[in-house]
């Protein structure tokens, strides 16, 4: 079980912490679960979280800067129906959303917008709002501090892999310009 502060130290912005949180991890968490928010900006990304009733730990903007949402010792409705290695993420897991559209339908998001060329990674004939560079760093960063205070890093998984029933959930799906196997491996490979 890892021991972690309630404040990620390199944190740039902490909003109020929504009062969603269900608890404090019992023993501290476990893992952490990567989303993507689907959305266009942190202040709709937040209000949205508020109606739905839902929480990340941390949000990464497209220029790398974190904010923090939640204390990191408290739970957070984040994953819905899940299981990662016998444990549910809402229980156990940190979650960490990077602000981007995710999957899109011939360069537009769900929400109709259009997406510049540049920014969109095709996989397996899927689109995506590709993860910027300054997002995947602030995330690996992030990963490898939690690593450090305790997390093992197979504990590290996206939310395509663990929600309930499997293909629920797409994210972060092909954002990020490596798999979350790699991820797993990163995180180990030059700890901080």
């Amino acid at each position: 079980m890892a021991s972690v502060p309630d404040y990620y130290p390199k944190v740039n912005l902490i909003l109020e912490p929504l009062k969603n949180n269900v608890g404090e991890f019992k023993g501290g968490p476990t893992g952490v679960t990567i989303h993507y928010t689907a959305s266009r900006d942190l202040k709709s990304t937040h209000n949205t979280l508020l109606e739905r009733g839902l929480n990340y730990h941390m949000i990464i903007d497209r220029d790398g800067m974190v904010t923090q949402t939640a204390i990191m010792t408290q739970r957070v409705h984040h994953a819905g129906p899940a299981a990662w290695r016998g444990k549910s993420p809402n229980r156990h897991h940190i979650a960490i959303a990077l602000l981007n559209w995710g999957r899109l339908n011939n360069g537009r998001t769900w929400a109709g917008q259009g997406i510049p060329r540049e920014d969109i990674v095709t996989k397996k004939g899927v689109q995506w709002h590709k993860a910027t560079a300054q997002q995947e760093r602030a995330l690996l960063e992030v990963c490898r501090w939690l690593v450090c205070m305790g997390i093992d890093p197979d504990m590290i998984c996206g939310h395509d892999e663990c929600c309930l029933p499997k293909g629920r959930k797409t994210d972060p799906g092909g954002i990020l310009s490596y798999s979350m196997p790699k991820l797993r491996r990163l995180v180990t490979s030059a700890m901080i």
